[in-house]
């Protein structure tokens, strides 16, 4: 019930104005005042299991753990890959409240920015790197030359993209014109859905990968 939310949130690609329903996760932060009990917490995940178009990317959040940013960030409920977790750590948390902060629908309860902790940005970066380097969605590569657009992007300038924004970032700029055309048929291929097929014939990923810096 509402007595036990405090806000809900979405976040990423819906928030972000390039929602593409074939190929988008929804990503959603829901704060709570409490543990979710074990009854609900079965509910929940099963109601939320069944749904699963788009697919849902949900972390449930307990107030009183957010006063005080650690890292990696404790859930109390995670929703992801069509399957429920039961409390644990999330190094990825630092990324979705990072954007959530940034840009976010908010569906219940106060702006992202008066209830989500700022994160340190070493911590953005850890789970930057833990996301694109130490566990990246290698079966994905277009998911993972996107991702990295839009890591440059943030290290060059500071701007936090979609994967979108992140490709056309990069194909503006005359420094990456080697990777253009491989970002550019990336790109199509997010929007054109789940049959859109990419292969990274040029290697830009590598390229990329290479020009990201995560510790300077």
């Amino acid at each position: 019930g509402h007595g036990m939310l405090v806000a809900a949130y979405v976040h990423g690609s819906a928030a972000l104005g390039c929602f593409y329903p074939a190929r988008s996760d929804l990503d959603a932060l829901i704060v709570v005042r409490r543990p979710v009990s074990q009854e609900l917490r079965a509910r929940a995940v099963q109601r939320f299991v069944e749904y699963q178009r788009p697919p849902l990317e949900l972390h449930v959040l307990c107030e009183d753990q957010l006063r005080e940013w650690h890292h990696p960030m404790h859930f109390d409920l995670h929703v992801g890959d069509g399957h429920g977790v039961d409390s644990g750590q999330d190094r990825d948390l630092a990324c979705h409240i990072t954007m959530a902060r940034d840009c976010s629908l908010c569906l219940y309860g106060p702006e992202a920015k008066g209830v989500l902790p700022e994160v340190p940005r070493k911590d953005f970066l850890d789970a930057l790197q833990f996301d694109l380097i130490d566990e990246p969605a290698t079966d994905n590569v277009l998911y993972c030359v996107l991702n990295a657009c839009r890591t440059i992007a943030y290290l060059r300038e500071g701007v936090l993209l979609s994967k979108r924004g992140g490709g056309e970032w990069v194909v503006g700029r005359t420094e990456f014109n080697a990777c253009v055309p491989s970002v550019q048929r990336a790109l199509e291929a997010y929007a054109g859905g789940e049959d859109a097929e990419y292969c990274d014939e040029e290697g830009s990923l590598r390229y990329l990968l290479s020009c990201i810096d995560l510790d300077g």
